[in-house]
């Protein structure tokens, strides 16, 4: 039971529309029917579970989550839009719930970092696959239309970040395990997940991309200096040759079929003529302001949200 509850927890993100207008209604709906589930679960089985509900919940994590979601309800009584306090307060208590649920599932397992890691590139893998499936059938059509790649979320731009932000994990899993036909699996998978990127088209994706590659980078010259042996920098290696194929692929293939990622990495820049760069910019300012003007107590957690959800 426990295995069927993490993996219902895993698979949350795959939960299709349902014909609603907002994806993500069905999503939070089924998160709360497995909390549910899971929460009933555990308490009908609370003889077994003692030692997990006290380790997890006096967990300083645990009890710092628990402090900004209950700051986040008294917000109600100050904030700007306490209405839409009360529309996410649902939201934060479904995720409170199930990071504590979680935490206890997972609490006896001894390798974590490696079950983590192999649950999200799993994850990855089917992400990168719709992708390349909606790829495959807009090139048989006449051209890449990167707007519309939105894999298995609601827009393209959540779904080439929720690509990039998995893409370290994966490079633990290649630096991690010394099996040459897992090292070149998931090797393949960061090429294909770039290969992604490269089509998707987000600019703020391209500079996750960056960042990564000057991360792996700065470790391995870091773990160089100190052992002073040219191996410490065979990682690169893994992630630097497969953003290479990436952009060479792209530009074989894809460059004259309306998914140029070099040309749109071009466009990247702080300038001000940029209206997008402008947009946020603006938010930036915004939420500047209102730190600098309420340091403490802030302004409510819907305001919070509104700020997140525009940036």
């Amino acid at each position: 039971m426990p295995s069927i509850f993490i993996l219902a927890f895993l698979l949350v993100g795959f939960i299709p529309n349902l014909q609603a207008v907002d994806k993500i209604a069905p999503q939070w709906l089924y998160l709360s029917f497995v909390n549910l589930l899971c929460g009933a679960y555990l308490f009908y089985k609370r003889s077994s579970y003692t030692e997990r509900f006290q380790e997890v919940l006096t967990n300083f994590m645990s009890l710092f989550y628990i402090g900004f979601v209950i700051w986040g309800a008294i917000s109600y009584f100050y904030a700007v839009n306490p209405t839409e306090v009360l529309v996410n307060m649902v939201r934060h208590f479904n995720t409170l719930f199930m990071f504590l649920h979680l935490g206890i599932l997972l609490y006896n397992i001894k390798d974590k970092n490696n079950l983590i890691a192999v649950a999200i590139t799993l994850i990855l893998t089917i992400e990168v696959y719709a992708v390349l499936n909606e790829a495959l059938a807009m090139y048989k059509a006449g051209g890449i239309q990167s707007g519309a790649l939105k894999g298995v979320t609601a827009n393209r731009n959540i779904t080439a970040f929720s690509i990039a932000i998995k893409i370290p994990y994966v490079l633990y899993l290649v630096l991690n395990n010394k099996k040459l036909i897992f090292k070149l699996f998931n090797t393949g998978l960061i090429f294909l997940s770039l290969f992604s990127l490269s089509m998707i088209q987000s600019r703020a994706s391209f500079v996750a991309a960056a960042l990564i590659g000057l991360g792996l980078i700065s470790w391995t010259l870091l773990q160089y200096k100190k052992k002073r042996k040219i191996k410490e920098l065979i990682p690169n290696i893994f992630y630097l040759l497969p953003l290479v194929l990436a952009l060479v692929f792209n530009q074989i293939f894809l460059s004259e079929k309306g998914a140029d990622a070099l040309s749109r990495a071009s466009t990247i820049s702080l300038s001000t003529d940029d209206g997008s760069v402008n947009q946020r910019l603006r938010y930036y300012a915004d939420v500047a302001t209102h730190i600098a003007s309420n340091p403490i107590l802030g302004t409510g957690l819907g305001k919070l949200e509104a700020c997140i959800y525009r940036l």
